[in-house]
């Protein structure tokens, strides 16, 4: 199995430079291939890069919290064996809730999404959203 990491930026990190390292780094990548990863990722793209194996998954994931910055990250054999366990059923709802909202943090027509949603969804379910957003709706249109 290839280990992909898959990776949006939520919130600028404060060490670009500590970024573009970490990625050459964890991705043996050329500093050039890295820094354009590290621009793209500026402009709320998600981008992805190959790791050698499990543990530089583990040491992506642990480094890039050091300076700043807030991350969407996936991939690696921890994804993979969560996401097969979602597949057959096996996950609590905070496991797949957490997973929804992650792919919505990625997905590019995010009104694709919703009617994919809210279509499983009963009148009295749609309408019970609906309520619980109009306050907020109001609110913040006056």
């Amino acid at each position: 199995m290839r280990n992909i990491i898959r990776l949006k930026q939520v919130q600028r990190t404060n060490s670009k430079l500590f970024l573009v390292k970490l990625i050459k780094e964890c991705g043996q990548l050329d500093l050039k291939e890295s820094k354009e990863i590290c621009d793209q990722l500026e402009t709320g793209q998600t981008m992805q890069f190959e790791v050698r194996d499990i543990s530089v998954v583990k040491k992506f994931r642990n480094e890039i919290t050091t300076y700043g910055g807030e991350y969407l990250i996936s991939g690696g054999a921890d994804f993979v064996r969560e996401f097969k366990m979602l597949e057959l059923g096996l996950g609590e709802d905070s496991d797949y809730i957490k997973f929804i909202i992650e792919y919505f943090e990625v997905v590019k027509d995010k009104s694709k999404f919703f009617e994919s949603i809210l279509a499983n969804l009963s009148r009295e379910q749609i309408v019970s959203v609906f309520e619980n957003l109009k306050e907020d709706y109001v609110s913040n249109m006056c």
